[in-house]
């Protein structure tokens, strides 16, 4: 893996000890890139400097823009809190789909911010300071204490502890990284390997076998990394049988599985298998959709399976015969849709 670290201006003299103890502890594992404004030595990294005088808000982005695509890094890791020029790198690099992550190294912390507040700490935390926070794929804090000052400004996901000083440290960020890397992979899954996601599901419930569509290696590694997050490595892989019910049960059943789907999707916890389960039972269960219906309809559940259904219909296909109820397809479909992507 190919990691770009950046560090610019006042971050450099203050925070360069702390990077330079990160690429001493990962240099075996990774390959390290430093972007800098000032002449620094690290051994365990390749140093560039994008420009010899302060930065410049005109200049920053061909200068920087120019090392970036040079290097495709996988990863472009900020370093330090109050920098403007760090804020357009990550910034620069998130809008063009790098995984972006950043350190403070505790800048951020109540005590930093109460100094020199009115004077010029205030717009720069309006300005760029939380924007940061929010835009970066992960953030990296020393302490606890240091995460809760952040989610106060606003950071409220992907946010991971882990000390600099620590024995640990090359472990910990080296896991961080590739771990974000892959789930970066998983979102650029292509049309033909969800095709191909779609046809063994759709044969799966149907017992139809549809065309095999052939897969490059490139694919192959993007299905294998989708159907692990997504949990379709044992329904696909392994042998399933379809859940088949008496005519009693199989609406009670339905309804759990929506009122269960529903809290795990707000728990960020469901996945597409989740939605393919309650589309092979729907399929091939006989049950009183009527009373379905009327249950749903009375906890206020009706609409949300009816989203489900459109997912569901989307996934694998479920024979129109078979729905309980018309699909919707609206704007809380859509974002059924990237949350279940996005888990």
């Amino acid at each position: 893996m190919k990691i770009l670290h950046v560090i610019l201006d006042d971050s450099v003299k203050k925070n360069l000890i702390n990077v330079m103890r990160l690429t001493d502890a990962t240099s075996p594992y990774l390959e390290n890139h430093l972007v800098t404004n000032k002449h620094v030595n690290i051994p365990n990294a390749e140093v560039i400097q994008i420009y010899k005088s302060k930065w410049n808000p005109l200049s920053i982005r061909n200068t920087f823009l120019k090392q970036l695509y040079a290097l495709m890094p996988d990863v472009v890791h900020v370093h330090g809190g109050w920098n403007y020029a760090a804020y357009q790198c990550l910034n620069m690099s998130r809008t063009r789909g790098f995984l972006t992550f950043f350190t403070p190294y505790g800048e951020l912390s109540m005590k930093e911010i109460k100094n020199r507040l009115w004077q010029e700490k205030i717009w720069k935390l309006l300005f760029y300071q939380r924007p940061m926070l929010k835009k970066a794929s992960y953030v990296i804090v020393q302490s606890q204490k240091e995460g809760d000052t952040l989610y106060t400004l606003g950071r409220s996901a992907n946010m991971e502890i882990v000390p600099n000083d620590s024995g640990t440290l090359a472990d910990r960020m080296v896991t961080l990284y590739r771990n974000a890397s892959d789930d970066q992979r998983t979102k650029e899954v292509s049309m033909q390997t969800l095709t191909v996601i779609h046809d063994q599901l759709h044969e799966l419930i149907h017992s139809r076998p549809l065309p095999k569509v052939a897969l490059t290696a490139r694919e192959v590694k993007q299905y294998n990394l989708f159907c692990m997050q997504q949990r379709f490595v044992e329904t696909i892989t392994d042998s399933y049988e379809v859940p088949r019910y008496n005519d009693g049960d199989a609406c009670e059943v339905v309804y759990k599985m929506t009122k269960k789907l529903k809290s795990d999707l707000s728990k960020k916890v469901a996945t597409f298998n989740d939605i393919f389960q309650l589309a092979a039972t729907i399929q091939n269960n006989d049950y009183d959709e009527d009373r379905l219906v009327q249950g749903l309809q009375k906890d206020g559940l009706l609409n949300f399976l009816r989203r489900a259904i459109q997912v569901a219909d989307e996934l694998c296909g479920i024979e129109p015969g078979f729905m309980p109820c018309l699909p919707l397809n609206d704007a809380k479909t859509l974002d059924m849709k990237l949350r279940l992507f996005n888990q």
